[in-house]
């Protein structure tokens, strides 16, 4: 019999304020907007022997959290042996909630059995790169093991194209699969009035009369990152009485600090952020050259925060950029298509405050709320596909 409220087990390998970025964030968002319409709902994470376990933001949501030996080359495997450690009973949980294909969630995965609840899993990246999950997998010594725990989910969450097909290569029939969204917090990111963004600009000591245009994220080549670098120049910072911030980690934390030291203050970084909606609601473009983005969450917060984005066509900005009413879509990921594109937006300057507007009318279809009420419905799905024996 179905449970009133429905049983939620959220597992993800780190929430805030472990990690206040991508999946981590996501994961726990989602938590307290299931929780929000009625879920009962329950996280398990995980954290290395010897760190203090933080309180996450609001203490509404119980967490419990598994202790690891980080070991040097090992802690991928010592989180993998872990998850494969847990029990999830059918009786207890009528959905467990995987959040990304991360080495805890593939341990408990494989350690189903005929009486687990049924897994539903959100890859978080695709794509074939280094940072592609289901490549990682596939380019794992123990991949036998993890096609076998993947073979195990009973439904996964697909964000995009790049997704679906990485899923396919390994065996994962379409059927298995449901099309999903990320959320967006619009309490979190809304749109500046003028005096806030001015005060925003005083607080990170930009220049009140800056043009500023902000990259958000991490500073890795599949980002954008060089050649983002490689368009900006002085002599555009100085025609369009612009600066580049940019905000982040990553391998190329570096050659952006480099950057900044010969930029004559035209690039600014402020290093990684734990909580970006300030910086995004100072900026005037929120500027994001990827090469690939299953989502792209830093888009749909720009826009939330009346912020015009210009992005490569790659995620979710092809669905929110194509008709040009909120932003501009980068041909490709060169040099020369950014710098073209940055013109382009430079020379509708005065459509921004009306860009901006749409922006934020768009970002208002991807809540948190809605996002939410359509993982219940796939919940449910799921549920009644399982006890229907399928």
């Amino acid at each position: 019999m179905l449970r009133d409220p429905l049983s939620i087990m959220m597992l993800s390998q780190r929430i805030p304020p472990a990690s206040c970025t991508g999946a981590p964030l996501q994961a726990w968002r989602l938590s307290r907007a299931l929780a929000g319409l009625g879920l009962e709902v329950e996280v398990t994470t995980t954290l290395p022997f010897g760190i203090s376990a933080a309180a996450p933001p609001g203490d509404d949501i119980p967490v419990q959290h598994l202790s690891y030996p980080e070991l040097p080359g090992l802690a991928a495997m010592a989180r993998f042996a872990r998850g494969a450690r847990l029990s999830f009973p059918a009786s207890r949980w009528d959905v467990v909630h995987g959040h990304a294909l991360s080495p805890m969630i593939l341990g408990a995965a494989l350690a189903k059995d005929e009486d687990s609840a049924p897994f539903l899993v959100k890859p978080s990246i695709g794509g074939q790169h280094s940072e592609g999950e289901i490549q990682r997998i596939c380019d794992s010594p123990a991949f036998p093991i993890f096609r076998k725990a993947l073979h195990k989910i009973e439904m996964f969450a697909v964000l995009d194209d790049l997704v679906e097909q990485d899923l396919a290569s390994v065996g994962i029939p379409a059927q298995r699969m449901r099309r999903v969204d990320n959320g967006i917090d619009l309490q979190a990111y809304y749109p500046a009035t003028a005096a806030s963004k001015a005060d925003l600009r005083l607080k990170f000591k930009l220049s009140g009369e800056a043009n500023v245009l902000l990259f958000c994220g991490q500073l890795t080549s599949r980002k954008g990152v060089e050649e983002l670098l490689a368009a900006w120049n002085t002599e555009f910072a100085h025609a369009h009485n612009a600066v580049l911030a940019i905000c982040g980690d990553g391998p190329l934390r570096e050659e952006v600090e480099r950057t900044c030291a010969r930029s004559r203050g035209s690039v600014v970084y402020f290093g990684p952020v734990a909580d970006s909606s300030e910086y995004i609601r100072m900026a005037d473009i929120l500027v994001l050259p990827s090469r690939c983005e299953s989502f792209g969450n830093v888009v749909i917060e720009a826009l939330a925060s009346g912020v015009p984005v210009a992005s490569t066509a790659c995620g979710i900005a092809p669905r929110v950029l194509a008709d040009g009413r909120c932003g501009w879509l980068i041909a490709d990921t060169s040099k020369e298509a950014i710098e073209s594109t940055l013109h382009a937006a430079f020379s509708v300057k005065v459509s921004w405050e009306k860009m901006a507007t749409e922006g934020r009318r768009v970002a208002e279809a991807f809540s948190f709320e809605r996002v939410a009420e359509n993982y219940t419905r796939l919940y449910l799905e799921l549920v009644a596909d399982s006890r229907a024996g399928f």
